[in-house]
C-alpha cells in the first residue's frame, strides 16, 4: 500500500471516530499502522479510540509506545492518567504524579482527582 492509501484509511478512521463508530475506527487505524507502524498521529488516535472502547490495557500499551517514540503532548498525559485510573493502577498514578508534576499543576481537573485519591497515592497535599 502507498502513503496515499494509508492517509485515506487514516482519514476514514477519523470520520468513523467522529461518528462514534469506534470499532470501525479502531480497525482502520490498525490497518493504517500496518503501513506506518510508528506514525504518532495514528498511534495517538488508536490509543484514544481504545480508551473510548474501554480497552484500557491496549490504550496503555500504545501510550507506552508513544513514550518510547518520545511523543509528549498534554492530551496524552491526561489520557495516560485516566487510563491508569480506569485500570486502578495507583502505583503508576503515583509515579506519573512525580514525573509530570508541572502538567498536573496546570490541570485543575486532574489535580482534583489526585486529591480525591489521597491517601491512595500518598502524595503530599501541599
Amino acid at each position: 500500500m502507498s502513503e496515499i492509501e494509508a492517509k485515506k484509511i487514516f482519514e476514514e478512521g477519523i470520520l468513523k471516530f467522529q461518528s462514534k463508530e469506534y470499532d470501525s475506527a479502531k480497525t482502520l487505524f490498525e490497518k493504517a499502522l500496518e503501513i506506518f507502524p510508528d506514525r504518532p498521529s495514528i498511534l495517538e488516535n488508536l490509543a484514544i479510540t481504545n480508551f473510548f472502547l474501554k480497552d484500557y490495557i491496549n490504550c496503555e500499551k500504545i501510550l507506552d509506545h508513544l513514550e518510547i517514540l518520545n511523543v509528549k503532548k498534554n492530551n496524552l498525559h491526561e489520557l495516560r492518567f485516566q487510563t491508569y485510573l480506569a485500570l486502578f493502577k495507583y502505583d503508576k498514578i503515583k509515579i506519573f504524579c512525580n514525573k509530570y508534576k508541572s502538567f498536573i499543576d496546570k490541570n485543575k481537573r486532574i489535580e482534583l482527582q489526585i486529591k480525591l485519591l489521597y491517601p491512595i497515592t500518598f502524595m503530599d497535599q501541599n
